[in-house]
């Protein structure tokens, strides 16, 4: 056996399981992002009816920041199920 045969043997498992692993994850991401701008789509939507009024009272109360906040957080979820599902980080 030589060097490139032993090389070849030990690279090719682990670059199956890297392009596995991107494949899955590439796709999750993309439906979580397709889930997420639909979601943003609809609340802009729904807000899109307000006057501008009550579009300023819900500025000034905090109402979209807090809708950005909670979308970080449903992103920063996402990704760290990910993380722990390829095994990349533990806990």
């Amino acid at each position: 056996m030589n060097w490139a045969t032993w090389l070849m043997s030990l690279a090719a498992p682990i670059a199956k399981r890297v392009a596995v692993a991107l494949g899955f994850g590439y796709v999750s991401f993309e439906g979580a992002a397709l889930v997420l701008e639909n979601a943003f789509a609809s609340a802009q939507g729904a807000l899109g009816g307000l006057v501008g009024e009550a579009a300023a009272i819900l500025a000034r109360a905090g109402m979209f920041d807090a809708m950005a906040i909670a979308s970080g957080a449903l992103v920063a979820s996402l990704s760290w199920v990910m993380l722990r599902r390829f095994a990349l980080v533990s806990s």
